[in-house]
């Protein structure tokens, strides 16, 4: 994978809720948003993460966007611990 500069590298995680799986993408966009938004982003390639938080805060990520297809994933508060910029 090429390297990203981290302001802008987001971790998306599919709408399964099969939380070992995810993709990262660019997107400058999702700086300006301050908590939850509805946005449409083109799922990235999914590949197998151990620790998807874990990745995303090894590669200085800016953020972790959560598809959904109904409500809010119950277990997106374990998420949200790493700090601004995680939005469902």
């Amino acid at each position: 994978m090429s390297h990203h500069s981290s302001g802008d590298l987001y971790l998306y995680l599919p709408p399964s809720y099969d939380y070992r799986r995810g993709g990262f993408f660019q997107e400058s966009l999702l700086a300006e948003f301050s908590e939850r938004h509805r946005i449409q982003v083109p799922p990235p390639p999914l590949q197998d993460l151990s620790d998807p938080v874990e990745e995303l805060v090894r590669r200085d990520g800016a953020g972790l966007v959560v598809g959904i297809k109904h409500g809010v994933p119950s277990r997106i508060a374990r998420c949200s611990s790493i700090g601004p910029g995680n939005w469902p």
